[in-house]
């Protein structure tokens, strides 16, 4: 947009080293809208060690001078009985002003089943990988906020 990168990927399981890799791309492209999405299922941290990360990542990114938006998306339902939902609400719960927003449009969509996490297996592409029909969804979702 504008001619500069539109999209950035960056996966955070490896201790966040590549997370601190992307902010430092982001800090070079300065982009006005960023959407974050982290979930601790694969870290084996906890998600108390993975909060902390998050906040401390998110409140990098919030420095960044031309960040006006930023969407903290929902964690997808997965396939390894880990129940998400703590750590989405503890997202929805705190990053709620200023230029913090927070959107789960797209996990209602994804679930199977009565459990509120469990994966639908048209889209389990892993246990938590999403497949392309899932990603298109999430990506609908966030073309709406842009």
């Amino acid at each position: 947009v504008g001619s500069k990168p539109s999209v950035m990927y960056a996966h955070g399981n490896d201790g966040f080293d590549e997370w601190a890799s992307a902010i430092a791309e982001l800090t070079a492209v300065a982009p006005a809208t960023i959407f974050i999405m982290g979930s601790y299922v694969n870290t084996g941290a906890g998600p108390s060690s993975f909060q902390t990360k998050y906040t401390n990542i998110a409140n990098t990114i919030k420095g960044l001078p031309t960040t006006q938006r930023i969407y903290h998306c929902a964690s997808f339902p997965n396939n390894f009985s880990t129940d998400i939902r703590p750590f989405n609400n503890w997202k929805a719960a705190t990053f709620t002003t200023g230029v913090d927003r927070y959107l789960d449009d797209f996990y209602a969509l994804l679930l199977e089943g009565s459990s509120g996490y469990d994966l639908n297996n048209s889209y389990d592409w892993g246990g938590s990988h999403l497949t392309q029909a899932a990603q298109d969804i999430v990506a609908a979702a966030m073309l709406t906020e842009l």
